[in-house]
């Protein structure tokens, strides 16, 4: 599946992807997306009236390999 760039860079840094972008990229409309949260389908964090799906749900919905490992140097 090809990702906006700035969808996929967004994911990449680790943070949280809008609705609406997010759903475009997953080819749903948004309001599949925001039922989906609604119903506890999809995890999301709502600060204000703003809506984010966090990069890792982002990544399984697009279907995305999943991010590599940090390891902590001791």
């Amino acid at each position: 599946m090809q990702v906006h760039p700035a969808i996929h860079e967004v994911i990449e840094a680790g943070g949280g992807v809008d609705v609406r972008p997010l759903a475009k990229a997953a080819g749903v409309a948004p309001a599949t997306l925001y039922r989906a949260i609604n119903r506890g389908e999809v995890e999301a964090i709502k600060i204000g009236k703003r809506v984010t799906v966090p990069a890792h749900v982002a990544r399984k919905l697009l279907k995305l390999p999943e991010a590599p490992a940090v390891v902590k140097a001791a």
